[in-house]
């Protein structure tokens, strides 16, 4: 009899373990297959809008070569007003429009894969603060939320994308590192070059140092 229930017991308590196990495990995929599934339909779209004067009227889009000259150019062409100034989100572009033929299909595919990315980032991020069905809860809605829907279905959101990866992707690592003692050398050089793609990607990349500010003040524990 006691051997019987000491069975019973050992069962009940590894069932919590296998279940906690694989939420772990499915978590990731998951959100990701979300993001993927919540915008795969964009795979379809053409360039609308911005994207039409950006990308498919820009004629740095034909060609790769001089391809270093991206960090001397405005975003827009000239012929569209010659402002702006996001050098990496052109260079993207350009990459995506040889590679592609310049099919908008590429670019809306190489987006849908920056937002899962992200997507898993929001994970990464979130487990660090919450309770892993918490954590899985805030990315999931990341990843179906349709505020991103104008980032994802228009071409030229990519370089929102890119930020999004760039910031959550810092600061996951600051927070691996801080929420665990001193903040490492080579950590704070990964921050500063993926620093310098948010910043390069669009303007809005400069935040990130208020992000980890903010992060520093409101989640790492005092020493």
């Amino acid at each position: 009899m006691e051997g019987r229930n000491r069975r019973v017991l050992a069962h009940h308590q590894v069932q919590p373990f296998l279940v906690t196990r694989l939420l772990r495990r499915a978590a990731a995929p998951s959100v990701v297959l979300l993001a993927l599934v919540s915008s795969a339909i964009g795979l379809v779209n053409g360039f609308t809008y911005d994207d039409v004067y950006v990308v498919e009227q820009n004629p740095l889009m034909r060609y790769l070569h001089g391809w270093w000259h991206v960090f001397r150019l405005s975003y827009w062409p000239k012929s569209a007003g010659g402002d702006g100034y996001r050098p990496l989100t052109i260079l993207a572009f350009r990459v995506e429009a040889v590679l592609g033929h310049l099919n908008p299909m590429v670019f809306h595919a190489v987006s849908i894969c920056l937002y899962a990315l992200a997507a898993w980032l929001v994970l990464l991020v979130a487990r660090r603060l919450l309770p892993l069905w918490a954590a899985w809860f805030a990315a999931a809605l990341f990843a179906v939320h349709p505020v991103h829907v104008e980032a994802v279905a228009n071409v030229v959101g990519q370089s929102e994308l890119w930020v999004g990866v760039a910031i959550l992707a810092s600061t996951a690592l600051y927070l691996r590192d801080r929420m665990e003692g001193p903040l490492r050398t080579s950590t704070a050089l990964w921050i500063l070059l993926l620093y310098a793609v948010a910043c390069f990607a669009k303007e809005h990349g400069i935040v990130l140092p208020a992000i980890l500010v903010a992060a520093e003040l409101t989640v790492v524990a005092e020493e």
